[in-house]
């Protein structure tokens, strides 16, 4: 089963076989939360032995806000809910580099325990994946950087390089159309333009700050909550802002996120630029 407020990975165990255009599976709380329907507009091919794992918080098939036709996954990559923070990723890496987190007790600070292999500077150049590994970072115009990611579009990551593709197409066998992944600065920007949005410190009693995003006539009743879950910068944790990285790089050195501030005076967000090495959050999205 599934709680509806904070909903868990869950399995859903189909014969073999092909499954028409337009089947759909329906899953019921047993709790009478609410049910869910997932389900596809193409042909599906079950494989004996072949596990589909529905990622936590995208059980609803993500909210669409816009007409854009790009659905928003209900939270964070890595998270169980939607006022948790999930995991931290750099640009263009598909793992934390940290082993593990420990949270203080109302969940809105973190402190690594353990670093992997290699990313024992935590997030800061050193780790970061390039053949400079100096604290000043790469630079493009040194001919003899090389770059370490591949792109569409110029500047968009391609899927080897997207966590939320990695994580949430487990392997590659999704019912419902489309595949996750990071949303480029102009489709976070446009969703941000398109959208009513509020701040709120206690987000539905929990005590957890960040922005609601609400559709817009035909989506009006729509709406994802973004909490300000802070990022990583080295082996510190920064909290009372948020950090959502894009999949577009600005250059060698630099990443386009979303940045949220909250002081006593105001708060707000802004499309901005940051080192490709800070550790950030990610909201994924998909087209269907």
């Amino acid at each position: 089963s599934t709680d509806a407020a904070n909903p868990s990975t869950f399995f859903i165990v189909l014969p073999v076989g092909t499954l028409s255009e337009g089947f759909e599976v329906e899953v019921i709380d047993k709790d009478s939360h609410g049910n869910w329907t997932v389900g596809t507009t193409k042909d599906n091919t079950i494989i004996r032995s072949r596990i589909c794992q529905m990622p936590a918080c995208t059980v609803k098939i993500g909210v669409q806000l816009t007409s854009n036709g790009i659905y928003w996954a209900t939270c964070n990559l890595g998270a169980t809910s939607p006022t948790r923070y999930g995991d931290y990723y750099a640009f263009g890496e598909t793992e934390p580099y940290y082993t593990s987190l420990t949270w203080n007790s109302d969940g809105t600070s973190a402190t690594a325990v353990g670093w992997k292999t290699g990313k024992e500077n935590g997030y800061w150049w050193p780790s970061y994946p390039s053949n400079e590994n100096n604290h000043d970072g790469p630079d493009s115009g040194d001919p003899n950087f090389t770059e370490p990611f591949t792109f569409v579009d110029g500047n968009n990551l391609k899927t080897d390089n997207d966590a939320a593709y990695k994580h949430y197409n487990v392997l590659g066998c999704e019912l419902n159309e489309g595949r996750w992944r990071i949303p480029t600065a102009y489709e976070f920007s446009n969703m941000v333009s398109n959208t009513d949005h509020e701040y709120t410190s206690n987000y539905k009693g929990t005590g957890i700050a960040g922005w609601i995003y609400k559709g817009r006539g035909t989506y009006t009743g729509r709406s994802i909550f973004l909490p300000l879950a802070g990022y990583f910068d080295g082996k510190d944790f920064g909290s009372g802002e948020g950090d959502y990285t894009t999949a577009t790089r600005y250059s060698s050195k630099i990443a386009y996120r979303v940045h949220y501030y909250i002081d006593k005076k105001w708060n707000t967000w802004e499309d901005d630029r940051l080192h490709r090495y800070y550790g950030e959050t990610i909201r994924p999205i998909k087209c269907n």
